[in-house]
């Protein structure tokens, strides 16, 4: 299918509409026209009647019939050659016949029969001239038409010309009007639309023009935030690109070298060394594994499927198992809970990402301290508060949910640094927020969710 430009395509439908408009004027002109002249032509032919018919009515009385020379003298001064009259006596025999500005005699046969006959082809119905209460003869007057008269063809063609001449310029005046707007529109369109290529085409620092329709304006600020989007998306890759190769470069790295010496004979394999690198393969098949499970929550496909959970019952079953997996017989746990209910969620989606906020807990919970979990309703959305005992900088507080991100202050070698990220990815998908703070002796990480599902069974 051939396509057009918009330039082509909105002059076109301007003239289109022009043209459609200018008919229609046109139509609306000319049949007002000839509607006038339609009830001039009947009013003048009223009016004529109403003239001549006394006139007649007087001359019967003077003479006692309707004889034609008495009525061409009192009818020639309003006779002329777009009208016509047709008197009949009361016997329905022609009296007296003017037409098209002559009379004609009666003595002349075919020519009265021809007006007759013109006169029947009319179709107009012979009014009767009335003395008191007597029918003494019969009217028929009209004029020919409008048209019919030299002066008046000359208005109706001086009036014709000037409206053509009037609807010409108006055409040329709309055609440049509509050939200046679609220039604009396509200059403007074409501008966004080259600042688009070049996004496409990996520019990053593409600037838009001002334009004055809003949708294009729209289009342009979009262009400009997904620009920004993409710049920052791109910078977040090759960082994490860097960070996973520094993070599987450092374990593969001591492998080899272990291994080498192994090899080469100059290290042995002692019970401490094979443990060693064991540790370093289960870093590495971590690092792996959460990456992997990162790119499968993060992708379009990855269906997240809403049911009903009843948050207090299901959060306190992960708290115990994730709790029973770590020994410290010296921290304290509790765990309170004021949600009655149910709450929609992915239960499979959910639990990880509440596995990994309450391994980290436990964790990073400093000797003889306290990791505690609470739920609640907060603001309209149910709150799971995990804290436990310990200090982190405010300013690494952000940091934490950034991918491989492990802290300053952390062993280098403890966790993926992916635990976090995964939490945040998979609360987002559900519509909501994932934070941390620090209050005092504690660090809170707070997970809240939307208590309706607002009528979405399920999202990608």
């Amino acid at each position: 299918m051939r396509s057009h430009s918009l330039f082509t395509r909105s002059l076109i439908a301007h003239l289109v509409s022009l043209l459609l408009l200018t008919l229609l004027v046109a139509a609306a002109f000319f049949f007002s026209v000839r509607r006038s002249v339609d009830v001039w032509n009947v009013n003048r032919g009223q009016r004529l009647e109403n003239l001549i018919l006394p006139i007649l009515a007087d001359v019967y009385r003077r003479t006692g019939e309707l004889e034609p020379v008495r009525i061409h003298d009192h009818l020639r001064s309003m006779l002329t050659a777009n009208v016509y009259a047709y008197v009949f006596n009361a016997q329905g025999d022609p009296a007296y016949i003017y037409s098209l500005g002559r009379r004609v005699p009666l003595y002349d046969q075919p020519a009265v029969t021809a007006e007759l006959r013109r006169l029947q082809e009319s179709e107009q119905r012979p009014v009767p001239v009335v003395d008191g209460t007597e029918i003494v003869g019969y009217l028929a007057a009209d004029t020919v038409g409008f048209a019919h008269d030299a002066a008046n063809r000359r208005f109706l063609s001086s009036i014709t010309g000037t409206v053509l001449v009037g609807m010409t310029g108006a055409v040329l005046v709309a055609f440049g009007a509509a050939w200046l707007f679609a220039s604009l529109l396509s200059r403007e369109t074409r501008a966004v639309a080259n600042g688009l290529r070049e996004i496409a085409s990996g520019s990053r620092n593409v600037t838009f023009p001002p334009t004055h329709a809003q949708e294009l304006r729209e289009i342009s600020d979009s262009a400009g935030r997904l620009q920004v989007q993409l710049l920052q998306e791109e910078r977040l890759r090759r960082q994490w690109m860097e960070d996973i190769s520094h993070d599987l470069r450092t374990p593969v790295a001591a492998l080899k070298s272990q291994l080498e010496g192994i090899l080469e004979g100059y290290l042995s394999t002692t019970d401490t060394r094979l443990k060693s690198l064991h540790d370093e393969v289960i870093h590495v098949e971590l690092l792996v594994s959460d990456l992997r499970e990162l790119s499968r929550i993060e992708s379009p496909d990855t269906l997240v499927t809403l049911e009903p959970v009843a948050l207090c019952e299901f959060v306190g079953q992960i708290a115990e198992g994730v709790r029973l997996s770590f020994d410290h017989p010296e921290s304290r746990f509790s765990m309170s809970c004021s949600l009655p209910g149910q709450v929609p969620a992915d239960p499979h989606l959910l639990r990880r990402a509440l596995v990994n906020l309450m391994t980290n807990a436990f964790e990073h919970v400093e000797p003889g301290g306290e990791v505690s979990v609470s739920i609640s309703d907060r603001n309209g959305l149910a709150t799971v508060d995990v804290a436990n005992t310990g200090i982190v900088d405010a300013e690494e507080i952000p940091r934490f949910f950034d991918r491989l991100y492990r802290g300053a202050k952390r062993n280098s070698r403890t966790g993926s640094g992916l635990g976090l990220p995964i939490a945040k990815t998979i609360v987002e998908r559900h519509d909501g927020y994932l934070a941390m703070q620090q209050h005092g002796p504690l660090t809170h990480v707070y997970l809240q969710l939307p208590l309706e599902s607002r009528g979405l069974p399920a999202k990608r």
